[in-house]
């Protein structure tokens, strides 16, 4: 699945043309360069179906340094405070800005990942191809915060499912001691029934064998 279906998936919408508000209310321009060009680098701005999420998308190949993260931040902060006529809209949106970098080669310096500072930044390996189509790579979609794991995509351990029944007490041995209706010490010893300690006992013993 390409990242855009992904974000198409969870209802999100790209408003990155949306220049002067007229589908949002957000001015979309705060993100464009001086000149109102789009910036060589951006690849969509995605925003949640409660206009409370808003995901920039960025090749982290067309500017290899870091500088980039910081001048998206720049670009973030101004648009929090300018990019819309509606306050409300704007509070929102303070803290759920993300920045997802996408790069196709190794990057050695990812420091800036860690940094909280304006905007959350997360990088995602990928291939992007001659269609502007963006498939991350195995297990990359699991960084993306709203990314939920359908079941089908989970599949069962044989092994451990056998490992894990070994543990489970057999048919005909007894619990009652663990019982709150059965749960009666002896008075004079203050202890479990002999047969209980024995049950207790080979319990450990087959557990301990089983480390070994």
């Amino acid at each position: 699945m390409t990242l855009q279906c992904l974000f198409d998936k969870y209802g999100y919408s790209n408003v990155e043309d949306d220049v002067n508000g007229e589908k949002t209310g957000l001015f979309m321009n705060y993100f464009y360069d001086e000149d109102d060009k789009k910036p060589s680098e951006l690849m969509g701005i995605y925003i949640s179906k409660n206009q409370d999420e808003l995901f920039i998308v960025l090749n982290g190949e067309e500017k290899i340094d870091m500088k980039l993260c910081y001048e998206w931040d720049l670009k973030i902060r101004d648009f929090i405070i300018f990019g819309s006529e509606n306050r409300k809209k704007l509070e929102g949106l303070k803290y759920n800005v993300i920045q997802l970098v996408l790069f196709q080669n190794d990057i050695e310096d990812r420091t800036e990942e860690l940094s909280l500072n304006i905007s959350r930044k997360i990088f995602l390996r990928c291939t992007i191809n001659e269609n502007g189509e963006i498939f991350l790579d195995s297990d990359e979609e699991l960084e993306v915060p709203f990314y939920l794991i359908e079941p089908d995509d989970l599949e069962m351990d044989q092994r451990l499912i056998e490992k894990l029944k070994q543990y489970i007490p057999k048919e005909d041995s007894s619990l009652n001691f663990l019982s709150k209706i059965r749960k009666k010490a002896n008075k004079k010893t203050k202890s479990f029934l002999k047969k209980e300690y024995d049950l207790i006992e080979r319990w450990l013993t087959e557990d301990e064998n089983r480390k070994d």
